[in-house]
């Protein structure tokens, strides 16, 4: 990811979805790579598995224009 700037960015959180079939192995708290950790691991929709797993993560620095994570 990468702030486009033209401000710093801060309180960068990513959300994504892991399709069904795919494990994710790590649990919220857990450091997910540099800087950034698990916020939440949770269903797209709890009563359809196949809708996959939607994982948040957050990113704990400041970015400045043209800086990537």
């Amino acid at each position: 990811m990468t702030n486009g700037g033209p401000s710093v960015a801060s309180g960068v959180t990513v959300t994504d979805v892991v399709p069904f079939g795919l494990e994710v192995l790590s649990v919220p708290g857990d450091d997910v790579g540099e800087g950034w950790t698990l916020v939440s691991v949770d269903p797209v929709d709890p009563d359809n598995a196949a809708a996959g797993t939607r994982v948040v993560a957050s990113y704990g620095e400041t970015l400045v224009a043209g800086e990537a994570a």
